[in-house]
């Protein structure tokens, strides 16, 4: 009983020294604090971000304006189509039908610009044939030879397009008497005219080609596809 007396004296003793709470304060001093992550970005950090901010928005400023520069100066907003009143010797329908198939058949009036430069690059060819031939007289025969074949290819030409002209012709008649009836006729053909014209033309390049060595960029199908190549081939 007495031993057990004098141990709680002991702890309470133990407890109640100095020493032994300035080890525990020290002991908790001296434990390592846990690192804590740097959340505040560096100088560098800052300065990048900065950058980007700064690029994104240059970059934002420059595609508006391009917008807005191509919208004002460059995108035509009207798309009524102007008659270009072209001169075309090799076409024999008068102009009133030429604005009528350039109104409702806008392809096929570009075939048939492209016919009559065609007929003219074939007359070119066939005089400078003609020329040689009279230089070298002696040599006629194989001048008359090649002559000839430039002269069956117009002349195929040349039928195959009145045909195309024939029909043109029918459209505006018809639809001078009966506008609804014409109407329906233009409907029911200008996609076929089209393509049958486009088709004529393309047999006529194959020997056109032959006169030209150099490269050349190949011409879109369609009437506002070829507009916007010659645009583009004009200012760019």
């Amino acid at each position: 009983m007495f031993g057990f007396r004098k141990n709680k004296k002991d702890a309470d003793q133990a407890e109640q020294t100095p020493e032994a709470g300035d080890a525990g304060k020290k002991a908790l001093q001296d434990r390592p604090l846990e690192e804590v992550p740097d959340v505040v970005p560096s100088k560098k950090k800052r300065s990048v971000l900065k950058k980007v901010l700064i690029l994104t928005i240059a970059a934002a400023i420059l595609a508006g304006a391009g917008f807005l520069v191509f919208y004002f100066f460059f995108y035509d907003t009207d798309t009524t189509l102007v008659y270009p009143d072209k001169k075309m010797p090799h076409v024999s329908l008068p102009d009133e039908m030429l604005r009528f198939c350039f109104a409702n058949m806008p392809d096929v009036y570009e075939s048939l610009t492209e016919y009559d430069k065609d007929i003219q690059a074939f007359d070119r060819e066939i005089q400078r044939i003609v020329a040689v031939g009279q230089k070298y007289p002696d040599q006629m025969r194989i001048t008359d030879r090649e002559k000839k074949v430039w002269e069956k290819s117009r002349a195929t030409l040349e039928k195959s397009f009145s045909g195309v002209q024939k029909k043109i012709r029918e459209c505006y008649v018809l639809s001078q008497v009966n506008v609804q009836e014409g109407n329906r006729l233009v409907g029911e053909q200008k996609q076929e005219l089209a393509k049958s014209a486009e088709a004529f033309l393309a047999q006529a390049r194959e020997q056109l080609k032959t006169l030209d060595t150099g490269e050349k960029d190949s011409v879109p199908e369609g009437f506002f596809a070829r507009q916007i190549y010659n645009v583009k081939k004009k200012f760019l």
